[in-house]
């Protein structure tokens, strides 16, 4: 016999050593008993309680199979597109103003509306306009979608939402900066002069009929302070560049010489200043000269509204000589001094930001710009965007020809890497997205080009007029050294068109004339004129075979007063009878191999050989003639004054009879 608790062991072993399948089933079946066991007893009752459990779910299974018709049937209709637009503009809030970038899409709109695409897409289905998400907005499209939704739309630039990107500063925290000094005057009053003898370099060589013919940027240091000179040209044709210098200065040092005083373009200049805000120092040059008048410029001046501070004015007034640099150190004590009052400060850490002043190609080089940087810090290898164009920097040079790997807020230099010329004016803004800006440049070209393509709406009270008028065309195509010369030379031409002669540019470009602009000349019968450039030799022959006309000058008066001929030369003449004198007939003569010859006296003025002649008779004029000859006591004569009597031979002279006076006159050209 085998003894009970070696029994007991051995079953335990056993179960141990069994597959782990086999313990969950015995587990499972120990489970089932011990719920027998708590319902012992019971049994009966815990049957009717799991039948009457089975029949309640199955009623709820039916009561689901009979509602679910029920609920379709109640499920509310699709709304219809007026009803979806109408529930679209209850989630806009009325009003609600929205700032939208430039070249943002449909996408970009809604993100700012708080609302899905699918949201949208109703209203565009109504209106039946076809657009795509990713399709860039133009301001006509998004005011419409505006208008229609209840909500204001506000478009900004790239330069604009960076500002709204940046956060708010305390006023007056930055960094010190130099000031941006214009030197603006009549011409030759020494403004050259005055940069040449500061920098202590000769520049005045590359003056042409004493005007400055580019915009320069210049650094010097004054008690070891920087100053920045911007050299502006001194001709009144210049005044569109002499403005976009006055738009990026801090101070304006008005130049007035001595010997000449106010003269048109000081007047033009002092309007200029007081345009552009900033305060105005006045340099009285050339007080070397013997004739030169300190004390009645200074008089002058303050009929201008410009008060010396000496005299209870706010202006302040340095007599210089500027070829022998007498007072040239006050006058840039008294720069540093204003600049010190007015604070000058830049952000270093904002986003680059600058103004073009002049821009132009270069051989080798490409495009070249001059920029005055106003905020942060431009290094190589930024990219950046610039009006209608877009760059990354190649390399930035100094004003002494230095190539330098950065620039700060306040420094005047020349910038190598632009995509495309940019205009004077234009404002240079960092970006950190190459990508970015080459779609914002895109969308402002294909804006330009959609203007361009515009056509030109005339009234039909305009077009009788025009047709009235016989005004006529005068095609130009215009070529220049560099851009900002282009807009001057554009700006002027356009100056000159009269009531009679309308001036069509139907080209224009920086560099040589080339083969290309020589072509729309020949189809366009244009004019070319040229500032400042050669002709491309490849073009050479073509003007030859074809005739074309080309004006190129290196100074721009005499260029406008080519210009002015070409106008001139289509204006039909008008002319005007001009009285030289009278003659009274008193007596005929009839002579032989010769003709009818009148012997009269001159009663009035002269009487001239060759001159067109009316014969009045009783008041009226009875024929018209010309003087075929005039004597004078058997001599030919030229002319015959009043008093004296005389042989007239008339090519019409059959018809004239004593008594007759004989009006002697000429046409002369009035315009």
């Amino acid at each position: 016999k085998i003894e009970p608790k070696k029994f007991e062991r051995k079953e335990k072993v056993k179960k141990e050593t069994l597959p782990l399948k086999h313990k969950i089933i015995e587990e499972e079946e120990e489970e089932e008993i011990v719920d027998l066991k708590a319902l012992k007893g019971k049994s009966a009752k815990a049957i009717e309680e799991l039948q009457r459990q089975k029949e309640e779910e199955e009623e709820r299974v039916k009561l689901r199979k009979v509602k679910k018709p029920v609920e379709e049937e109640v499920k509310p209709a699709p709304l219809s597109l007026k009803e979806q637009v109408e529930k679209l503009k209850e989630m806009i809030p009325r009003d609600k103003e929205i700032l939208l970038p430039e070249a943002s899409t449909l996408r970009d709109l809604v993100e700012k509306l708080n609302i899905k695409i699918k949201d949208i897409l109703p209203f565009f289905m109504e209106k039946g306009w076809n657009i795509s998400i990713n399709q860039p907005l133009t301001k006509e499209l998004a005011d419409k979608i505006a208008q229609e939704l209840n909500f204001q739309i506000k478009f900004i630039s790239f330069e604009e939402s960076l500002k709204f990107q940046e956060k708010k500063k305390e006023k007056g925290k930055g960094t010190p900066r130099p000031p941006i000094v214009t030197i603006l005057g009549h011409v030759d009053h020494g403004k050259t002069t005055l940069i040449d003898y500061i920098r202590k370099t000769k520049i005045t060589a590359s003056e042409e009929g004493g005007i400055t013919q580019d915009i320069g940027v210049y650094e010097v240091t004054h008690n070891d302070k920087k100053i920045v000179f911007i050299d502006t040209p001194g001709h009144e044709a210049f005044s569109y560049m002499r403005a976009k210098g006055a738009q990026v200065t801090d101070i304006i040092i008005l130049i007035v010489a001595a010997d000449d005083g106010v003269m048109p373009q000081t007047i033009e200049s002092i309007s200029l200043a007081k345009q552009a805000k900033v305060p105005i120092i006045v340099a009285i040059n050339k007080i070397d000269k013997g004739n030169a008048d300190v004390e009645r410029t200074i008089q002058q001046l303050s009929q201008r509204g410009l008060i010396r501070d000496t005299m209870g004015g706010d202006t302040v007034m340095v007599p210089i000589s500027a070829l022998k640099g007498t007072g040239v150190n006050d006058l840039l004590d008294m720069i540093l001094l204003t600049a010190e009052m007015q604070e000058l400060k830049a952000d270093l850490e904002a986003p680059a930001k600058g103004v073009v002043l002049e821009s132009r190609k270069e051989p080798g080089r490409g495009i070249v710009a001059t920029v005055i940087l106003q905020e942060g810090i431009l290094k190589k290898g930024d990219y950046f965007i610039c009006g209608s164009t877009y760059g990354k920097v190649r390399s930035i040079i100094g004003d002494r020809g230095k190539v330098l790997n950065q620039v700060s807020a306040g420094s005047g230099f020349e910038l190598v890497g632009f995509e495309d010329l940019p205009e004077p004016g234009d404002i240079l803004t960092y970006a950190k997205d190459e990508g970015e800006i080459k779609k914002i440049v895109e969308f402002r070209k294909e804006q330009q080009r959609m203007e361009r393509l515009k056509p030109k709406v005339y009234s039909v009270e305009g077009l009788l007029q025009f047709k009235d008028e016989g005004k006529k065309v005068l095609p130009l195509i215009l070529k220049a050294e560099s851009h900002g010369t282009l807009e001057v030379l554009k700006d002027s031409v356009k100056k000159e068109e009269t009531e009679k002669v309308e001036v069509n540019i139907i080209g224009e470009g920086v560099g040589a004339i080339s083969y290309n602009d020589v072509m729309l000349a020949s189809t366009s019968k244009a004019t070319i004129i040229g500032f400042r450039v050669k002709i491309d030799p490849m073009a050479q022959p073509l003007i030859k075979s074809e005739n074309i006309k080309i004006i190129i000058k290196s100074i721009v008066y005499e260029l406008m007063d080519e210009i002015k001929e070409l106008i001139k030369g289509m204006i039909e003449p008008v002319w005007e009878d001009k009285t030289l004198g009278r003659a009274e007939v008193l007596k005929i003569f009839k002579i032989p191999n010769v003709g009818t010859i009148a012997g009269c006296k001159v009663v009035s003025g002269y009487v001239k050989r060759g001159a067109l002649a009316r014969i009045i008779r009783e008041g009226q004029v009875a024929f018209s003639s010309r003087i075929s000859s005039l004597k004078y006591q058997k001599e030919d004569k030229t002319e015959i004054k009043q008093g004296y009597e005389c042989g007239i031979g008339l090519e019409k002279s059959t018809e004239l009879k004593e008594g007759d006076i004989i009006e002697v006159y000429e046409k002369v050209r009035v315009e």
